[in-house]
C-alpha cells in the first residue's frame, strides 16, 4: 500500500517540481550513492527532504537498470529485506523522530547498522536514502555517529546546497502553474531573493493555494501557516476550514469523512458512541453548532476546499499534507483547547505536542520545539498528570515517560499528589505494559541504549529509576511494608538497580542500596517471564557492569565503596574493566582499577578470551592503553587465537595505538594462530610504521 502511495503521489510530486529535483539534488544523490550505499538527506521542515528522496527512487527505478523501491519504517524488516544480488532503492524517512529524538529507535537502529554493515553493502547494488529533520540531526550528532545515517549527509540548508535564484524561480512557478495562478513581477521579487528562508519549496506550495498569504517580507512557513489557519479560526465564513483541520489533526491527521454520519444521525448509537462524543466536542470547541442543519456538509465542503493545498484525499481519507500544518494545528488549537486536546487526542499526540515549561522565563524556538505551551498553572499540570494515569492504566507507558513534562521539577510534585490519591497504586506502577516496549536510555547523556532486548516489557518503576524520578519511586515504595520484596517481584526483568546504574542515576542507586538494601551485586538473569530469552551479551551482567559501561564514573565509585565486586564476570566472563576500556571511558577505568580490578583477567573462549588491554587496543584507545600497562596489564596477552594486542589494534586500523605498543616493546614478530605477525601485515598493507626495524 505505501509503495503504492510512492508511485502515485510521487509522478504528481516530481512534474511540478521538475525543475528543482532535477538540476540539483538528484545528481547529488547520485554522486554521493556513486562513492557510498547510503546518503542521509538533512533540512528544515518543508525543505523538500521527503520528495527528493522519492524523486530519486523513482529515477532509480525507471532507470536503465531499474531498482526496485522499498520503503522501510522497521529496522528489523530491513534486515530481512535486504538482497545483496538485487537492485534495491531503499528508503528510511525519520527513522530517529521528527521533533526530538526518539530513543527506543535510536537504540535499534545503532544494533541494526551494525547489522547492516555485516552484510557488506559497501559492494553491493543495494542503495539507501535517508531523510532526517536538521534539528535532530544537529543536536544529537554525536549520538547518531555509530548508525548508518551519519557517513554521507547532504544539508539542503547548507549554503553549497541551497536554491540558487534560478531554482527557486523554477519551484514557484511549477507551484502557480499546478494551481493555475500567476504573479506579478513585483510580488516574485519579495518571495524569490538571495534570502534563505526554511523550507522554501513548502511555503511556496502554500502560497500558491492562497495569494493572500504573501503580505510578510520575511516568508518562513511556520508562522505564516499559524497566521493563516488563526484567520480561519477567527473568520465566520472560513470557520468550517479551522474545524476540517483541527478534526484532522485530533484523528491523527487523517479523517475519514465517513466518520460525519455519526453525528449527522441524530438515532445513531452503538460502540463508537464515544467516538461520536469526540467529533461533536470538536466541532463544538471550534464555534461550531453540530446541531446546525448546514453544518456537516459546510465540513464536508470545507476538506473539499482544503483539499491538494492543506489535505491528500485518498477517499474516505483526509490527510494532513505536510507536519508544518500539523505543528501550525497542534498549537493555535491547543493553546486555546488544551482540555479538549488532553481528552481526547492519543498517548503519541500527548507525548509529541504538549510539554509544561520547566520555568516561567524559557525561551521556546517553536521552529524547532512543537509545544503546546500553556502557562504553568498547577490546574493543567494536574489534568496532564490525570491523563498520565489513565495512560499507564491502558499500557501507553512509554509515551507517558518520554513526555519531556516528566523532567519537570513542578509537574513531578503535582504528579506525586495525583498518584497518592491513587488507591491502587502499586499496582498501578508495578504493571508491565500491554505492548512489547524496551526501556531507553537517559535522554541527555547516552549514546547507545545498553540494554538493547533485555527488557520484554517495562514498567513505571523501570522509568522512574531510568530517568531519576526519585520523589515519586520512593512515593511508590512508601506503599509497601516489605520494600525488598515488592522490587523481588520484578525478578521477571531488570531490576530496578540494574536501571538506576545503568542510566547514571546515583541518587536513586544510594536509595536502592541504603535506605531499602538490595543487592549490590545482583547479577541478570538469562530468562525472562519464563518466555523471552534475552540477549546473551548481558546475562550475568551486574549494576556494575552497566555503569562501567556507559562511564558513569560516580555511580561506580559509589558501588565499589558499597561493595560492588570489579572482578565479578557475567557469564561469558566479561569483567566491568573490559567493558570501560573497550568504550575509552578512561576515568570509570581508572576508577575500577583503584578499586582492585585485575587487568589481566579474560573473558571465556566463547568470546576470545581477550582482556582488557586487547580490547581497548582493537578500538583504539590509546590513553585507555597506556593506563592499562602502567598498571600491570600484559602486552603480550593475545586472544584464544594468539592474537596480540598489537595485532588487533594494526588489524583494526588504530595504528597509533600500535605504533605506541611497539614503542613499549611489544613483539612485532609474534604470530597467531594463522601465521599472521605484525610486521607481515604492516607489509602486506604497505604502511611504515616500525622505524626501527
Amino acid at each position: 500500500m505505501f509503495l503504492g502511495f510512492i508511485n502515485k503521489s510521487l509522478e504528481t510530486w516530481s512534474k511540478r517540481d521538475t525543475i528543482y529535483y532535477e538540476t540539483k539534488f538528484f545528481k547529488r544523490i547520485k554522486d554521493a550513492l556513486a562513492t557510498n550505499f547510503c546518503v542521509t538527506i538533512i533540512g528544515a521542515a518543508g525543505e523538500g527532504k521527503t520528495v527528493t528522496a522519492r524523486h530519486a527512487a523513482l529515477k532509480y527505478k525507471n532507470g536503465e537498470q531499474p531498482y526496485k523501491i522499498l520503503p522501510i519504517d522497521d529496522p528489523t524488516y530491513l534486515i530481512k529485506s535486504i538482497k545483496l544480488d538485487k537492485r534495491q532503492f531503499i528508503i528510511i524517512e525519520d527513522p530517529l523522530g521528527k521533533q526530538h529524538l526518539d530513543e527506543v529507535s535510536l537504540s535499534i537502529w545503532y544494533h541494526t547498522s551494525k547489522e547492516v554493515l555485516r552484510h557488506s553493502l559497501i559492494d553491493s547494488k543495494i542503495k539507501i536514502v535517508v531523510t532526517m529533520r536538521k534539528s535532530v540531526f544537529r543536536y544529537y550528532q554525536t549520538r547518531i555517529k555509530d548508525t548508518l545515517f551519519h557517513a554521507n549527509v547532504i544539508d539542503l540548508s547548507s549554503e553549497s546546497d541551497r536554491l540558487s535564484i534560478e531554482e527557486k524561480q523554477g519551484i514557484l512557478e511549477q507551484h502557480m502553474k499546478s494551481f493555475d495562478r500567476s504573479l506579478d513581477s513585483n510580488i516574485k521579487q519579495l518571495i524569490v531573493n538571495e534570502t534563505y528562508y526554511p523550507g522554501f519549496p513548502l511555503m511556496c506550495h502554500i502560497l500558491s493555494a492562497d495569494l493572500n498569504l504573501i503580505q510578510d517580507s520575511k516568508l518562513d512557513p511556520y508562522p505564516m501557516l499559524i497566521k493563516h489557519i488563526n484567520e480561519f479560526s477567527s473568520s465566520f465564513q472560513l470557520r468550517y476550514h479551522y474545524c476540517c483541520l483541527v478534526l484532522a489533526f485530533m484523528h491523527n491527521c487523517a479523517f475519514d469523512i465517513n466518520d460525519l454520519a455519526l453525528c449527522r444521525n441524530a438515532d445513531f448509537a452503538g460502540d463508537d458512541d464515544e467516538g461520536k462524543e469526540k467529533i461533536e466536542n470538536i466541532i463544538r470547541s471550534c464555534n461550531i453548532s453540530s446541531r446546525d442543519e448546514n453544518c456537516f456538509s459546510n465540513l464536508k465542503n470545507g476538506f473539499e476546499s482544503l483539499s491538494g493545498s492543506f489535505f491528500a484525499y485518498t477517499p474516505p481519507i483526509y490527510t494532513i499534507l505536510h507536519e508544518s500544518i500539523t505543528r501550525a494545528v497542534a498549537y493555535t488549537y491547543g493553546i486555546e483547547n488544551t482540555w479538549i486536546f488532553l481528552k481526547y487526542s492519543n498517548s503519541a499526540v500527548v507525548r509529541e505536542f504538549f510539554r509544561i515549561k520547566s520555568d516561567a522565563n524559557e525561551i521556546i524556538d517553536y521552529n524547532e520545539k512543537i509545544i503546546i505551551d500553556p502557562i504553568c498553572q498547577e490546574r493543567m499540570a494536574y489534568q496532564l498528570a490525570k491523563r498520565f494515569v489513565c495512560d499507564i492504566k491502558q499500557g501507553h507507558i512509554t509515551d507517558v515517560f518520554l513526555n519531556p513534562s516528566c523532567l519537570n521539577e513542578t509537574f513531578q510534585r503535582i504528579f506525586c499528589k495525583v498518584l497518592d490519591t491513587n488507591g491502587e497504586l502499586i499496582d498501578l506502577m508495578f504493571s508491565s505494559s500491554e505492548r512489547k516496549e524496551y526501556l531507553i536510555t537517559d535522554k541527555a547523556q547516552r549514546t547507545k541504549c545498553p540494554f538493547d532486548k533485555v527488557i520484554s516489557s517495562c514498567t513505571p518503576v523501570h522509568w522512574l529509576c531510568s530517568l531519576g524520578l526519585k520523589q515519586i519511586f520512593e512515593l511508590v515504595l512508601s506503599r509497601s511494608d516489605n520494600k525488598p520484596e515488592l522490587l523481588n517481584s520484578l525478578k521477571g526483568r531488570v531490576s530496578p538497580l540494574h536501571i538506576a546504574a545503568g542510566h547514571g542515576q546515583l541518587e536513586v542507586v544510594k536509595h536502592l542500596l541504603e535506605d531499602i538494601g538490595v543487592n549490590v551485586n545482583e547479577t541478570l538473569s538469562t530468562t525472562f517471564d519464563n518466555s523471552y530469552k534475552m540477549n546473551e551479551r548481558y546475562a550475568g551482567f551486574t549494576p556494575l557492569h552497566f555503569a562501567a559501561k556507559n562511564g558513569y564514573k560516580s555511580v561506580v565509585d559509589y558501588l565499589l565503596s558499597y561493595g560492588g565486586n570489579p572482578n565479578l564476570s557475567c557469564n561469558d566472563g566479561t569483567t566491568p574493566l573490559m567493558l570501560a576500556a573497550q568504550e575509552g571511558h578512561f576515568d570509570t577505568m581508572l576508577t575500577l582499577i583503584d578499586g582492585k580490578a585485575d587487568v589481566n583477567l579474560q573473558n571465556n573462549e566463547e568470546k576470545s578470551k581477550q582482556s582488557a588491554l586487547f580490547l581497548a587496543a582493537r578500538n583504539g584507545k590509546i590513553q585507555c592503553v597506556k593506563k592499562l600497562i602502567d598498571n600491570g596489564a600484559d602486552k603480550e596477552l593475545g586472544d584464544i587465537h594468539r592474537t596480540s594486542p598489537l595485532l588487533v589494534a594494526l588489524l583494526n586500523e588504530k595504528y597509533e595505538t600500535a605504533k605506541y605498543l611497539f614503542q613499549l616493546g611489544a613483539s612485532i614478530y609474534a604470530k597467531n594462530i594463522e601465521g599472521k605477525s605484525p610486521l607481515e601485515v604492516t607489509k602486506l598493507l604497505n604502511i611504515n610504521l616500525f622505524d626501527q626495524v
